[in-house]
Protein backbone atom coordinates (compact mmCIF):
# COMPACT_ATOMS: atom_id res chain seq x y z
CA UNK A 1 0.00 0.00 0.00
CA UNK A 2 1.64 3.50 -1.10
CA UNK A 3 1.82 6.19 1.59
CA UNK A 4 -1.53 8.09 0.47
CA UNK A 5 -3.58 4.97 0.72
CA UNK A 6 -2.26 4.19 3.61
CA UNK A 7 -3.12 7.37 5.74
CA UNK A 8 -6.20 7.59 4.70
CA UNK A 9 -6.76 4.21 6.03
CA UNK A 10 -5.22 5.00 9.03
CA UNK A 11 -6.86 8.44 9.59
CA UNK A 12 -10.45 6.39 9.40
CA UNK A 13 -9.04 3.93 11.80
CA UNK A 14 -7.56 6.88 14.59
CA UNK A 15 -11.33 9.17 13.96
CA UNK A 16 -13.16 6.59 15.92
CA UNK A 17 -10.94 7.26 18.89
CA UNK A 18 -13.09 9.69 21.23
CA UNK A 19 -11.23 11.84 23.38
CA UNK A 20 -11.20 10.06 26.69
CA UNK A 21 -10.43 6.63 25.40
CA UNK A 22 -7.50 8.93 23.68
CA UNK A 23 -6.74 9.59 27.60
CA UNK A 24 -7.02 6.38 28.67
CA UNK A 25 -4.78 5.18 26.47
CA UNK A 26 -2.55 7.70 27.08
CA UNK A 27 -2.09 6.85 30.95
CA UNK A 28 -1.07 3.14 29.77
CA UNK A 29 1.54 5.06 27.56
CA UNK A 30 2.83 6.95 30.63
CA UNK A 31 3.72 3.75 32.13
CA UNK A 32 6.01 3.15 29.64
CA UNK A 33 7.24 6.04 29.09
CA UNK A 34 8.50 6.44 32.61
CA UNK A 35 11.00 3.97 31.62
CA UNK A 36 12.19 5.54 28.29
CA UNK A 37 12.29 9.62 30.10
CA UNK A 38 14.07 8.70 33.46
CA UNK A 39 17.32 9.94 32.17
CA UNK A 40 16.27 12.54 30.36
CA UNK A 41 15.16 15.90 30.71
CA UNK A 42 14.69 18.56 27.80
CA UNK A 43 11.37 16.59 25.59
CA UNK A 44 9.76 17.82 23.07
CA UNK A 45 5.86 16.49 22.92
CA UNK A 46 2.93 17.45 20.42
CA UNK A 47 -1.13 18.52 21.52
CA UNK A 48 -2.85 15.45 20.57
CA UNK A 49 -6.08 15.83 17.95
CA UNK A 50 -7.89 13.77 15.71
CA UNK A 51 -7.53 10.57 17.87
CA UNK A 52 -4.09 10.67 18.27
CA UNK A 53 -3.08 9.22 21.59
CA UNK A 54 -3.20 11.90 24.57
CA UNK A 55 -0.39 13.18 25.52
CA UNK A 56 -1.55 14.73 28.30
CA UNK A 57 -0.81 12.66 31.38
CA UNK A 58 2.71 12.54 30.23
CA UNK A 59 2.70 16.20 29.94
CA UNK A 60 1.62 16.38 33.40
CA UNK A 61 3.90 14.13 34.58
CA UNK A 62 6.35 15.47 33.24
CA UNK A 63 5.81 18.86 34.87
CA UNK A 64 4.88 17.68 37.77
CA UNK A 65 8.73 16.04 37.80
CA UNK A 66 11.04 18.97 37.01
CA UNK A 67 11.39 17.77 33.15
CA UNK A 68 11.88 20.46 30.24
CA UNK A 69 8.93 19.97 28.36
CA UNK A 70 8.71 22.00 24.60
CA UNK A 71 6.38 22.08 22.01
CA UNK A 72 7.01 22.45 18.09
CA UNK A 73 5.84 25.79 16.70
CA UNK A 74 5.43 26.53 13.15
CA UNK A 75 5.02 28.40 10.13
CA UNK A 76 2.95 27.28 7.81
CA UNK A 77 5.48 29.08 5.25
CA UNK A 78 8.74 27.11 6.71
CA UNK A 79 8.79 23.38 6.99
CA UNK A 80 11.42 24.09 10.24
CA UNK A 81 9.70 23.37 13.83
CA UNK A 82 11.07 26.10 16.35
CA UNK A 83 10.47 24.68 19.84
CA UNK A 84 8.67 26.32 23.22
CA UNK A 85 8.68 25.78 26.57
CA UNK A 86 5.28 24.10 27.60
CA UNK A 87 4.44 26.12 31.07
CA UNK A 88 0.58 24.41 31.47
CA UNK A 89 -2.10 22.18 30.11
CA UNK A 90 -3.12 24.22 27.41
CA UNK A 91 -3.63 22.39 24.12
CA UNK A 92 -1.71 24.77 21.26
CA UNK A 93 -1.91 25.05 17.32
CA UNK A 94 1.23 23.97 16.00
CA UNK A 95 0.74 27.16 13.16
CA UNK A 96 1.75 30.23 14.71
CA UNK A 97 1.67 33.56 13.14
CA UNK A 98 4.22 35.22 11.56
CA UNK A 99 4.44 37.48 14.26
CA UNK A 100 5.05 35.44 16.87
CA UNK A 101 7.03 35.77 19.77
CA UNK A 102 8.06 32.54 21.21
CA UNK A 103 7.73 32.33 25.51
CA UNK A 104 11.07 30.34 25.94
CA UNK A 105 12.99 28.47 23.18
CA UNK A 106 15.26 25.53 22.69
CA UNK A 107 17.18 24.88 19.84
CA UNK A 108 16.01 21.67 18.23
CA UNK A 109 19.91 20.29 18.90
CA UNK A 110 19.56 20.69 22.40
CA UNK A 111 16.45 18.51 22.99
CA UNK A 112 16.95 15.10 24.87
CA UNK A 113 14.36 13.52 23.23
CA UNK A 114 11.55 14.12 20.73
CA UNK A 115 8.07 12.49 21.02
CA UNK A 116 6.91 12.32 17.73
CA UNK A 117 3.16 11.98 16.57
CA UNK A 118 2.42 9.33 13.93
CA UNK A 119 0.00 7.52 11.79
CA UNK A 120 1.75 4.18 11.35
CA UNK A 121 5.26 3.00 12.39
CA UNK A 122 6.51 -0.36 11.07
CA UNK A 123 9.08 -2.93 13.00
CA UNK A 124 12.35 -1.29 11.38
CA UNK A 125 11.54 2.39 13.04
CA UNK A 126 9.86 3.98 9.94
CA UNK A 127 7.05 6.49 10.68
CA UNK A 128 4.32 7.72 8.73
CA UNK A 129 3.28 11.09 9.30
CA UNK A 130 0.65 13.37 8.69
CA UNK A 131 3.10 14.46 5.26
CA UNK A 132 3.96 17.70 6.10
CA UNK A 133 7.58 16.62 6.46
CA UNK A 134 8.01 18.76 9.26
CA UNK A 135 9.99 16.61 11.60
CA UNK A 136 12.32 15.23 8.86
CA UNK A 137 12.94 18.93 7.56
CA UNK A 138 13.91 19.87 11.15
CA UNK A 139 15.61 16.58 12.52
CA UNK A 140 16.93 15.38 8.86
CA UNK A 141 20.42 16.48 8.68
CA UNK A 142 21.21 16.74 12.39
CA UNK A 143 23.95 15.56 13.70
CA UNK A 144 23.43 14.17 16.18
CA UNK A 145 20.01 14.40 17.03
CA UNK A 146 17.95 14.25 19.92
CA UNK A 147 16.09 10.37 20.20
CA UNK A 148 13.15 9.94 18.69
CA UNK A 149 10.37 8.53 19.87
CA UNK A 150 7.40 7.98 18.08
CA UNK A 151 3.91 7.18 20.42
CA UNK A 152 0.82 6.22 19.43
CA UNK A 153 -1.70 2.77 20.02
CA UNK A 154 -0.63 -0.83 19.33
CA UNK A 155 -2.39 -1.21 16.27
CA UNK A 156 -0.36 1.38 14.65
CA UNK A 157 2.45 -0.86 14.54
CA UNK A 158 2.84 -2.66 10.97
CA UNK A 159 5.40 -5.32 9.95
CA UNK A 160 6.56 -2.70 6.31
CA UNK A 161 5.51 0.69 5.43
CA UNK A 162 6.55 2.82 2.66
CA UNK A 163 9.93 5.11 3.43
CA UNK A 164 11.88 7.67 1.22
CA UNK A 165 15.70 8.41 1.89
CA UNK A 166 14.69 11.72 3.44
CA UNK A 167 12.65 10.20 6.64
CA UNK A 168 13.32 10.24 9.71
CA UNK A 169 14.39 6.50 11.31
CA UNK A 170 12.54 6.48 15.15
CA UNK A 171 14.97 5.03 17.67
CA UNK A 172 11.81 4.09 19.77
CA UNK A 173 8.20 3.90 19.27
CA UNK A 174 6.26 3.64 22.66
CA UNK A 175 2.42 2.17 22.70
CA UNK A 176 0.34 1.63 25.43
CA UNK A 177 1.41 -1.60 25.47
CA UNK A 178 5.15 -2.31 24.83
CA UNK A 179 8.35 0.13 24.20
CA UNK A 180 10.11 -1.14 21.00
CA UNK A 181 13.94 -0.26 20.06
CA UNK A 182 15.16 -0.32 16.30
CA UNK A 183 18.26 -0.50 15.64
CA UNK A 184 19.56 1.80 12.63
Amino acid sequence: MDKINLRQKMRLLRKNILTNEAYVFGEKLLLNLQELVAGHNKIAIYHACHGEISLEPFIKYGLAHNKEIYRPVALRTSKMLKFERVVDLMDRDIFVDEGYKLFDEIKCYNLDLVIVPLLAVDKSGHRLGQGGGYYDSTFGKLTPRPIMCGVGYEWQLRDVIPSDEWDVPLDYFVSDQHIYKFTG
